[in-house]
């Protein structure tokens, strides 16, 4: 690959990644069915799903996604999938992780999805989950540290099984 080629890359590569994550969230969008401002997608309507903040603090939010009332946890404990999503990570891809667990999951799992804390403008812009690698200044805890915290929360409601847990990610996730 030629160097000229790197350097080209290397420059401009934050605006490319930026316009295709935002072109990805597009068309996810476009095909998971989400209409702001309307009622949840009959498709997804049995889905169950617990809007939760830790310590009540709202840029530590997820979604936990599957559990039922009342319904025990499998033997050996639930599967869990902690989501990351990309583009913006916000609440809105929620419908598209809901046809995620709808469709692809086996009974016995539990989703958690993530919503990326917005610490500021340029922050959204710029990096939208950031890590210890890749940190914000305004920050006031890294993605490392959320995932940890979001793991411990769901450990405290349900069972899950500490070989069955995975994570997925993808796009501004990703890194």
């Amino acid at each position: 690959m030629p160097a000229r080629w790197l350097q080209f890359w290397d420059a401009k590569s934050n605006c490319m990644l930026r316009s295709l994550a935002l072109s990805l969230t597009f068309a996810i969008t476009l095909t998971s069915g989400i209409v702001w401002g309307q009622e949840v997608p009959a498709d997804i309507a049995d889905v169950p799903i617990q809007d939760l903040t830790l310590n009540e603090d709202p840029k530590q939010r997820y979604f936990l996604i599957g559990l039922k009332e009342n319904q025990p946890a499998p033997d050996g404990g639930y599967k869990l999938l902690l989501v990351m999503p990309g583009g913006d990570g916000s609440a809105e891809f929620s419908p598209f992780i809901r046809r995620i667990y709808k469709n692809a999951l086996e009974d016995g799992w539990l989703m958690a999805q993530l919503v990326a804390p917005v610490w500021d403008e340029k922050q959204a812009n710029l990096v939208v989950w950031p890590t210890s690698v890749i940190p914000y200044p305004s920050a006031k805890f890294t993605t490392e540290e959320f995932v940890a915290s979001v793991l411990e929360d769901v450990r405290g409601r349900v069972e899950i099984n500490p070989k069955q847990e995975f994570l997925f990610a993808w796009s501004s996730g990703g890194p």
